[in-house]
């Protein structure tokens, strides 16, 4: 008589839903393609993710009515720009992994799988995506050319600037390249943390990758272009935002920032800052508070590998180093930005916010407001005084 065997019954392992990466979206105005960007972002992710949408002024119709996937958290910003938006993003994120990429973008099938093949286990490097044109309708426009960037030592196609980083178009001859540019690039928390979280420094808009770059070079790591797996397709062409006066001085303000918070010479400084029109000191209480002396410091070690990366990575910088002379005549040298009258203080009726009510239109004699924070509605005649209730016109 045959002895009965036991089978043994296999039991299955629960998915693990642990997400492999952060997703982080600076968002402002009125991003359109946001919903678009997120939803299709999570669909062809190919592993679970999180996704951390860092709320830098949307507008409330953008958010209103909309039932995100459950992996998204929206993180709200007080301090405008893409800077600290990112900073903040970067403090919010679960996953060492993170991810930033525009509002107005389509990634392609199985980025967040390629994404984390690629970029784990590497913790001093910076990975940058291909990025190629989206059209109308959320479709691409043909196979993706830009591929990272290089920085440019004294830029002026477009307006006067130091240290701007550039998209590189032609093929690639290996993976390591000068700079991250806009788009779609990657960094580890412990990375960021290491090159002392120079988003943190940064106001208003402009110089995030420059400033990125620079860090990563002086703490000794590199720039690297993901695998062509990698790709993303961004809108361009979006229209100008509207800066205000105050946005104004901090944008010009992060590019002279640059030249006082990394390690270069005397004589560097002076070139840049007369060829660009800045004052070679810094301006008074923006770049040289305790947070940016300390970040400064960190940095003063590296003059040397800070050499060695505009040497290889800075277009125009062997030249300005071999003919000093060769370079434009100077603009004069203003000796300080103009003071701004201060801001009036105008306080929500319903939330209690500070300076929160955002221009939704406006009409030769008065102004329609609302509070970014409650939505509470508003207007402004020519008094400048907030006005709550109807308004009968």
């Amino acid at each position: 008589m045959k002895a009965k065997t036991k089978t043994k019954t296999k039991t299955k392992r629960p998915y693990n839903r642990k997400p492999k990466l952060t997703l982080m979206i600076p968002a402002r105005g009125r991003e359109d393609l946001l919903r678009q960007t997120v939803e299709h972002a999570v669909a062809v992710a190919g592993v679970p993710i999180e996704v951390v949408i860092v709320d830098n002024g949307i507008d409330a119709e953008i958010i209103d009515g909309w039932t995100p996937p459950p992996c998204v958290r929206i993180v709200r910003c007080d301090n405008f720009g893409t800077g600290q938006a990112r900073h903040a993003g970067m403090i919010a994120a679960s996953c060492e992994i993170v991810v930033t990429i525009d509002a107005h973008m389509r990634m392609g099938d199985g980025w967040a799988r390629n994404v984390f093949e690629a970029v784990n286990g590497s913790s001093r490097t910076v990975f940058v995506g291909h990025v190629g044109a989206l059209g109308d309708g959320f479709a691409p426009e043909g196979e993706c050319g830009y591929h990272g960037a290089r920085l440019r030592w004294m830029d002026d196609t477009a307006e006067r600037r130091p240290l701007a980083a550039k998209w590189i178009r032609e093929p690639l001859k290996g993976d390591v390249i000068g700079a991250p540019m806009g788009a779609f690039y990657v960094m580890t928390k412990t990375w960021y943390d290491a090159i002392k979280q120079p988003w943190a420094r940064m106001s208003s808009w402009g110089c995030d990758e420059e400033v990125v770059a620079l860090a990563t070079a002086c703490m000794g790591g590199d720039i690297r272009i993901l695998p062509p797996t990698c790709r993303a397709w961004h809108r361009f062409g979006k229209a100008a935002v509207a800066y205000t006066q105050d946005q104004l001085r901090e944008v010009t303000a992060n590019r002279a920032r640059l030249l006082h918070l990394f390690p270069f010479s005397a004589d560097e400084v002076d070139a840049l800052s007369a060829w660009a029109g800045y004052s070679p000191d810094p301006p008074p209480d923006i770049i040289m508070d305790d947070d940016a002396v300390e970040f400064r410091d960190a940095f003063l070690p590296c003059r040397g590998r800070l050499v060695e990366y505009l040497t290889a990575w800075c277009e125009g910088y062997d030249e300005w180093r071999a003919s000093r002379t060769a370079r434009p005549t100077p603009r004069p040298i203003p000796q300080r930005l103009p003071d701004l009258p201060p801001r009036p203080r105008e306080v929500c009726d319903q939330c209690d916010s500070v300076n929160s009510f955002r221009v939704t239109h406006s009409k030769a004699h008065l102004t329609y407001l609302r509070c970014r924070f409650c939505g509470r509605r508003a207007w402004r005649p020519r008094d400048g005084k907030v006005r709550y209730g109807i308004i009968n016109e």
